[in-house]
């Protein structure tokens, strides 16, 4: 499974402030998905663009956790221009149950995210034809099992509202909220088979585009 969280670099927020503000929201976390401040290496940009950031030896097995953050200089409204959290861990249900019902909204209001989605690995895979050389900020490929997106994604993406969309999606998940300026769901508590991702994802398409705004 992967979890992904995309976030927005702002000229007016040094890297270096936002990493420790993301330090210390895990750090202060007291669920299964806490973690020390410890972990954390210092955050580098040596001679490129991006920093990478990679967790090592965490107490979460089978988590592999990396960090992007994007140089404050030569921004632009695309995603290459964005900080981004990328995590792939196991698909227990205990954990995944913590992770979809607590973890999710905390990190992605700790990261002040725009994007946010859990899902099996290979959906990127299958995505990828149509994904490609596409904006980010202006393309979702599909509606994921767990998904947080920002009311401004939600306009220009599928051209709706935020209670719009609520409405559609409520009739296919366990729950939809409001938080963050966005909206979130979450499909399944349980691990979804991709089949099950692939029907769900169909389903809500078809009912977004009877209501979009043109």
């Amino acid at each position: 499974m992967i979890f992904e969280i995309s976030s927005v670099a702002l000229e007016s927020e040094p890297a270096e402030i936002k990493y420790l503000k993301f330090i210390d929201a895990l750090s202060m976390y007291g669920g299964d998905w806490r973690i020390d401040k410890n972990f954390f290496p210092k955050l580098d940009f040596g001679e490129d663009s991006t920093a990478i950031i990679e967790l090592k030896n965490l107490p979460q097995k089978g988590v592999k956790f990396t960090l992007f953050f994007r140089y404050r200089n030569f921004l632009d409204d695309h995603h290459s221009s964005d900080d981004r959290v990328y995590i792939e861990f196991g698909s227990k249900i205990n954990e995944y149950g913590g992770l979809v019902n607590k973890t999710f909204e905390y990190y992605i209001t700790g990261f002040n995210a725009y994007f946010a989605q859990i899902s099996p690995e290979s959906l990127l895979y299958e995505d990828f034809e149509i994904s490609r050389n596409k904006n980010y900020r202006k393309f979702i490929p599909r509606f994921y099992p767990i998904m947080f997106i920002s009311s401004v994604m939600c306009n220009e993406v599928f051209h709706v509202t935020l209670d719009m969309f609520a409405e559609v999606v409520s009739k296919h998940v366990e729950k939809v909220w409001k938080f963050n300026d966005g909206i979130a769901y979450i499909y399944s508590s349980i691990p979804p088979t991709v089949e099950e991702c692939n029907e769900f994802n169909i389903k809500i398409k078809n009912e977004i585009k009877k209501v979009q705004i043109v």
